[in-house]
């Protein structure tokens, strides 16, 4: 199986590892998949079998300035079926160059699953702890090299092969582990190596320990660093056995027509407490910038915008913060190195036509405008929307350009055509118009420029109609909209065909229709022929008439007929008793006129005020007739004594009259002897 043939990541043929606390099944659980006091691990390959492979590869350039040895913290863990070796599960790492051709054999490893490689055991599975091993990178200075890692399944695809790795950066020295006024000091190599320490004066290795403690005797000492996998790969290191004092210090380039302050770390580690001797740097530096604020990197740029004072402070630490050193100054920025392009405040919307004057308030030596002008003041009357560039160049040869777009407003012109009602106003856009007409307005935009509006207004008219109408009683008038039945007047509001508001008003007239009754008599042997009836005989009879107004009329003729000769009493008794006057006399007869009463009345009813005899004469179909009544007063019981003896004074002093029906007035009363 070739693993380089396909790029990619692959899902759990390579893993990134986060959890510090997993641990391998495979090793019954002692091996940590993350390395002790990193944060995470790369799991290349995995437990499957089926004649798989993986490489993974990284391809940098090698900067020897920042870090020249390469830390790598690798386990592997392979099933180990005791096949052939090169049929067994392997794991490889190697060092290549661009053309993927090894370059450096101390960076290369080949392991084959196999009881000799003295590795743990669990079951069938060989497994390497966690290693860390150093690369010496010093010797591919600004070279493009890659680091490959390779696992494999075993070749017969039964069982697997599986590594984890942590790559990290170092620098090739020895770093001193105290500072100041110290006796002792302590050194430490670089990580990832067996080391031999020897000094100057005695040759004999006293200490392999990655860390020493030595006095401060100013002697020369040297370790020998080899790499863990090959003792050939190797490189010395001195270091002198002196105290050492962290001494800050900096310095600054202005760039005024950038407006910047590039600051350049020069602190190093000294050998003198109050002066700079040597040219190691610091282990690290903190800036201190204007506003407080804390600056890692190790030569930062500030930026200023105005003249003024800018504090700088550095911050120097070594021996793991041990020693600290600060160095402070301020950097003072004149009024004349600020020199910004700033116009004078002036309104960038003009109208069509207009000019418009551009100045530069600041004092530069020289002036270059887009429209070829060499003033800091120009004018210009563009006619569309422009963008007008300006370069000038201060007393410090800086150059600064800025532009300013003048926005050109046209004047406008506007047609509108447009209608209206008889009645209306047109009152859009400023008008206030009620003729038909061409008219004009002048207005001013939001950026104060003429815009002239053209009117062509057209005055619809607005009919107003009136419908003189008459229907029958009982019918509707429903022409035009209307839905009416009453004699009155009315109105309706339609739109016309340009939406103009009409109205038609209706004055109608309900005629009305006649159904009435005559009530006739004619003698016996006589015809009736009024309003078109032709009858003879008694009874009822109907004429269907139309009006001249056009409508539907009714007349009911109820004919009787009066024998000749024949008489008819109009009251019902010749004598009428009659207590109380006045009184009234009726005399009225169907089919009766004319009449006349002796008194000379000539109405049917007659009011009367004394007793006597009353005659009336009327007419009817057959005739001329006498009726008549005798009005009498009532009889009257008085009852009085038939017989007494007046005595004076002792029998019958009174005389009683008396009457039982009221009270009467006696107009004469004679009293007889016996005699007569």
């Amino acid at each position: 199986v070739n693993p380089y043939l396909n790029t990619g990541i692959v899902s759990n043929r390579h893993s990134i590892i986060t959890n510090s606390s997993l641990k391998d099944p495979n090793t019954n659980y002692h091996l940590s998949m993350v390395p002790p006091g990193e944060s995470y691990a790369i799991k290349l390959g995995n437990d499957f079998s089926n004649y798989q492979a993986e490489a993974i590869k990284y391809t940098f350039r090698v900067d020897t300035n920042d870090f020249d040895i390469l830390i790598m913290k690798y386990a592997v863990v392979l099933e180990n079926p005791e096949h052939n070796l090169f049929n067994q599960p392997r794991f490889k790492m190697e060092i290549l160059d661009s053309s993927n051709v090894l370059i450096d054999s101390c960076g290369y490893a080949d392991f084959y699953a196999s009881s000799s490689l003295g590795w743990n055991f669990f079951n069938d599975i060989v497994w390497k702890n966690w290693t860390t091993i150093g690369i010496d990178l010093s010797n591919y200075h600004n070279r493009i090299i890659n680091l490959r890692f390779t696992t494999y399944d075993c070749n017969l695809g039964a069982h697997f092969g599986y590594a984890y790795f942590n790559l990290s950066c170092g620098r090739k020295n020895i770093r001193q582990m105290t500072c100041g006024d110290v006796n002792n000091l302590i050194f430490e190599a670089p990580l990832g190596f067996n080391y031999q320490w020897y000094s100057a004066v005695n040759p004999n290795v006293f200490s392999t320990s990655r860390t020493i403690i030595i006095p401060s005797d100013n002697q020369l000492y040297f370790c020998k660093c080899s790499s863990l996998e090959d003792a050939e790969c190797n490189f010395t290191l001195s270091v002198l056995a002196q105290r050492q004092y962290p001494y800050a210090d900096f310095q600054f380039i202005i760039d005024n027509c950038q407006k910047k302050i590039q600051l350049i770390d020069n602190s190093i580690i000294s050998s003198s407490n109050d002066s700079a001797v040597g040219n190691t740097p610091c282990d690290s530096i903190i800036w201190i910038l204007p506003g407080n604020s804390p600056y890692y990197d190790i030569n930062p740029t500030f930026f200023f915008d105005t003249a003024g004072t800018y504090p700088i402070s550095i911050i120097a630490f070594i021996g793991n913060g041990l020693c600290i050193d600060t160095f402070k100054t301020d950097i003072i920025i004149p009024d004349n190195m600020i020199n910004n392009i700033t116009f004078s405040p002036f309104d960038n919307n003009i109208c069509q036509g207009d000019s418009l004057s551009i100045s530069i308030n600041d004092v530069f030596d020289n002036y270059y405008w887009s429209n070829g002008d060499t003033t800091n003041s120009i004018i210009v009357s563009p006619t569309d929307t422009s963008e007008i560039y300006i370069r000038a160049f201060d007393s410090y040869g800086c150059e600064k350009i800025d532009s300013v777009t003048i926005y050109v407003n046209p004047i406008q012109t506007t047609n509108i055509n447009d209608s209206i009602c008889q009645g209306q106003t047109y009152n859009l856009y400023g008008f206030n118009e009620d003729s038909a007409g061409m008219h004009k307005k002048t207005l001013m935009n939001i950026y104060g420029c003429d815009s002239i509006i053209y009117l062509n207004l057209k005055v619809n008219p607005v009919f107003r109609d009136t419908i003189y109408a008459e229907i029958c009683k009982g019918g509707t008038f429903n022409q035009y909209g209307f839905d009416e039945d009453s004699t009155g007047i009315y109105s309706h509001q339609f739109q016309s065909i340009l939406g103009c508001d009409s109205i038609i008003y209706l004055n109608l007239n309900v005629n009305p229709y006649y159904n009435d009754t005559i009530y006739a008599e004619i003698c016996l042997g006589k015809t009736y022929n009024m309003y078109g009836f032709n009858e003879s005989h008694e009874g009822l009879y109907y004429q269907h008439l139309q009006t001249e107004e056009g409508c539907d009329s009714s007349v009911t003729l109820n004919l009787y007929i009066q024998e000749m000769g024949q008489f008819q009493s109009i009251f019902e008794e010749n004598e009428l008793v009659v207590d109380n006057f006045p009184i009234t006399l009726d005399a009225s007869c169907d089919y009766c006129n004319n009449y006349n009463w002796n008194s000379g009345s000539k109405d049917s009813l007659y009011t009367v005020y004394q007793y006597g005899l009353y005659i009336v004469s009327y007419e009817n179909a057959c005739g001329q007739f006498l009726d008549s009544i005798f009005l009498i007063s009532p009889e009257v019981s008085v009852f009085v004594p038939n017989a007494f003896t007046p005595l004076e004074y002792t029998n019958n002093i009174f005389f009683p009259v008396y009457v039982d029906d009221g009270k009467v007035e006696i107009e004469s009363f004679e009293i007889y002897n016996r005699w007569g």
